[in-house]
């Protein structure tokens, strides 16, 4: 089963917060740079029964792209555009968005793969 981090605090609708983490293989081992093949993120509303794309956003290529950063120990940094965390329905007082992560690594000549699933509440500054 894919994990699912969800964060507890609200990001305020159009906002830039950094989402860290660090990528790691099935054992839970810190996947070096050097190793990660491939990173991927699809970012989408759960607040809307069709499931939005947000941003553009889908399987989009991330690794070490489009403010996305992993460091040669496998720390991801993730520096939300004010377009994340844009409100796709204003008559919501906040929206889940969900980013979904997956990776392919190299392990000893074997193409491996990981995900990661992130939730988090986007505030609407328009509704107070």
């Amino acid at each position: 089963m894919t994990p699912i981090t969800t964060i507890p605090d609200a990001i305020l609708e159009g906002s830039t917060p950094t989402i860290s983490g660090t990528l790691t293989n099935k054992a839970g081992a810190a996947i070096p740079l050097a190793s990660l093949l491939t990173l991927k993120l699809t970012l989408y509303s759960m607040s809307d029964s069709s499931f939005p794309i947000i941003n553009s956003r889908d399987a989009q290529d991330v690794k070490n792209a489009n403010r996305v950063t992993v460091g040669d120990n496998g720390e991801l940094s993730w520096n939300l555009d004010p377009v994340d965390s844009s409100i796709l329905n204003q008559a919501l007082g906040h929206e889940t968005h969900r980013a979904i992560f997956a990776w392919t690594y190299d392990e000893g000549s074997v193409e491996q793969t990981g995900k990661q699933i992130i939730d988090f509440k986007v505030k609407n500054l328009q509704k107070g």
